[in-house]
């Protein structure tokens, strides 16, 4: 995820860089992504896409993406989220590659994209934009609206309904995306193989997990996790420090059959220099939030070796009770299950507006001023 190097407030166009455009992921309570329909009148007619705009020189990305989504739904921006984008490595592949706006050239990229989770409100209504009273799209370039989320990847994917290449992937990210007050948990992909195979390398990490992981476990590993979440809506996520970008763990929910019956797992691994600091419970919990709010879970279950006393304090401070033990993964492990009703649920659980959220703007051609106090200025 590399250096934070300038504030969303202060980020801007220069007029010797290249072209810059950002798009904005409006999110709903629900995590849905509002998608906008192209109209008649408008290039590639009846194509979705979510908030875009260019960035003009000169202006700050702010400006352009409170005026993007003003102007496309009637609604003002209340906070933002960026989506950093990881350089990718030898498990990815080579850093060198296409340029962002998909024209195939290596090197100096002609337009540079910044994409950002936003919350919106609407401003007669002084609250978060509702999905039900929908954006005005009154003169603007799109006819209709709809809100992609978990189980909409398929119809995201389907050719030729995305207005541009790359968007539809970006849309699917962002519906999976769930956000804590210190961590952004993102689906995990090929872009972070290199990120958890440092985590795993981690001796301290390694001796809990069955041994560290090579570069090439690491990319079988996030292709099959990635796979995962395209086949059942859920997943693991690769847990990143909102205010420094750093990766700090990984964990969510999966699949589990116990006793003949199909439930949600949770669990979870954190950098050995973060323990003790309560990620490990933050990840649980929105584990925990998903599995229950969105996928109607009855129960959820966990589970660690016998003596491992950190996780199985965090399944209690999460609500979780010690069932029994049982063979899992090869070995004997303790079992803790929870119910909704038991849930506990820490205070990190309730995202808020950071202070200064903060982009990586990379060296083509964009300035910026940090320490600002408001992150759309």
């Amino acid at each position: 995820m590399g250096d934070v190097a300038a504030d969303l407030c202060g980020l801007t166009r220069d007029h010797g860089g290249p072209a810059l455009r950002v798009t904005a992921l409006v999110r709903d309570r629900q995590h849905r992504v509002l998608l906008l329909r192209r109209s008649d009148q408008a290039p590639r007619p009846g194509t979705w896409e979510p908030v875009v705009a260019d960035v003009p020189a000169g202006a700050t990305v702010g400006e352009a993406l409170r005026h993007a989504v003003g102007r496309a739904t009637g609604w003002t921006v209340r906070a933002v989220e960026p989506i950093l984008e990881p350089l990718r490595g030898p498990i990815g592949g080579p850093i060198a590659g296409p340029a962002p706006n998909g024209s195939g050239r290596t090197g100096r990229p002609v337009r540079r994209e910044l994409r950002f989770l936003v919350t919106a409100a609407d401003p007669a209504a002084g609250s978060a934009a509702d999905p039900a009273a929908g954006p005005d799209l009154a003169h603007t370039d799109h006819d209709a609206f709809t809100w992609a989320g978990l189980g909409d990847t398929a119809w995201v994917r389907s050719p030729e309904l995305v207005a541009e290449p790359g968007l539809a992937e970006t849309v699917v990210k962002a519906a999976r995306t769930r956000l804590t007050r210190r961590l952004r948990l993102e689906p995990i992909g090929p872009e972070h193989g290199m990120d958890l195979w440092r985590l795993h390398a981690s001796p301290e990490v390694a001796g809990w997990l069955g041994g560290a992981w090579t570069q090439e476990s690491a990319r079988r590993s996030v292709l099959r996790l990635r796979a995962g979440w395209d086949a059942v809506g859920f997943g693991t996520w690769a847990a990143y420090d909102r205010a420094d970008g750093e990766l700090v763990g990984r964990g969510g929910v999966s699949p589990y059959t116990l006793d003949g019956r199909s439930t949600h797992e949770i669990g979870w691994t954190v950098r050995p220099d973060h323990w003790g600091r309560g990620y490990a419970t933050e990840i649980g919990a929105a584990g925990l939030l998903l599995a229950f709010t969105e996928l109607g879970a009855r129960e959820v279950v966990a589970f660690t070796l016998p003596h491992n006393t950190r996780s199985r304090a965090v399944m209690d401070r999460l609500g979780m009770r010690f069932a029994r033990e049982v063979p899992h993964a090869g070995t004997s492990h303790v079992l803790y299950v929870v119910r909704p009703a038991a849930v506990t649920l820490p205070g990190q659980m309730r995202p808020e507006v950071q202070p200064g959220l903060a982009v990586s703007p990379g060296r083509l051609g964009f300035s910026g001023a940090s320490g600002c106090s408001n992150p759309l200025s």
